[in-house]
């Protein structure tokens, strides 16, 4: 195998580096915002049973995300797109199946022609491609903040009224109805600029294994 399966395409370094970017604007609020919104926020991110991620951000390239997290079963489904390059993923039972010819190409490109349009089925000990930013890793990125949040201006996400709370690490928007979920982190400056989006959580999701996965490890890889 040429190279470990998880990091041919960069994903998860490109994505990493673009979401913690994120953390880099520093902007004025018209007022201090209560930590405690902050906190719970931030805190039903890091514990949602279920959330949805889609992501924009232009850079040294143009990174687009749309990914379902079952954060419950540890189970995940989505596309990934860095520029022209492109791969789907579905992540359920520890068992990670990609799909996508840039992907395996870049793996052993004997392997693209055997998996066709199927998703190959990754080697155990290899990485997933979306591990290091998921909600829990960007969660975790914006713990302990809470204190210098300053609110901003109200505007609508995805069809809900969200409230800036801006702090030197990241600018939020939070849910202003019901449980104070973040719903946005906006990026105006640095390596990237775009918004990160997080829409149904604790939706019930079913997420299951593709049909007719090709087994890399029975083609020979290691």
């Amino acid at each position: 195998m040429h190279g470990r399966v998880g990091r041919t395409l960069g994903f998860a370094s490109v994505l990493v580096i673009a979401l913690s970017a994120c953390g880099s604007t520093v902007r004025v609020g018209s007022s201090a915002a209560p930590p405690s919104a902050y906190d719970a926020a931030v805190s039903g991110l890091q514990n949602a049973d279920t959330v949805h991620m889609v992501a924009n951000l232009t850079g040294s390239n143009n990174i687009k995300v749309d990914i379902v997290w079952d954060l419950a079963h540890t189970a995940e489904k989505g596309d990934f797109s860095s520029d022209a390059k492109h791969l789907s993923l579905v992540v359920v039972d520890r068992r990670i199946y990609v799909k996508g010819p840039d992907y395996w190409n870049a793996t052993n490109p004997n392997y693209t022609a055997k998996i066709g349009d199927h998703y190959g089925i990754v080697p155990p000990g290899h990485d997933d491609p979306a591990a290091g930013f998921g909600p829990l890793a960007i969660a975790d990125g914006l713990v302990g903040k809470g204190a210098s949040a300053r609110t901003g201006e109200t505007i609508t996400i995805n069809g809900a009224q969200a409230q800036a709370l801006i702090t030197p690490g990241a600018t939020l928007y939070v849910a202003v109805d019901g449980k104070p979920r973040v719903l946005r982190i906006a990026q105006t400056s640095g390596d990237y600029t775009g918004t990160i989006d997080f829409t149904d959580y604790d939706a019930p999701v079913t997420i299951a294994a593709p049909a007719g996965a090709v087994d890399i490890a029975a083609l020979g890889a290691t």
